[in-house]
């Protein structure tokens, strides 16, 4: 069985994670507004 780790995100994840919000901006709204851009991943 392969293991899950969770951790904190860093401004390392910054990029990915604002790829994947935006990629599924579309799926989530109206139910969650996440950020989309690096003022948003920092705020």
């Amino acid at each position: 069985m392969n293991a899950v780790r969770l951790s904190r995100a860093t401004r390392a994840d910054a990029a990915d994670l604002i790829a994947a919000n935006r990629a599924n901006q579309d799926y989530h709204l109206p139910w969650v507004a996440s950020f989309t851009d690096q003022a948003g991943f920092d705020g």
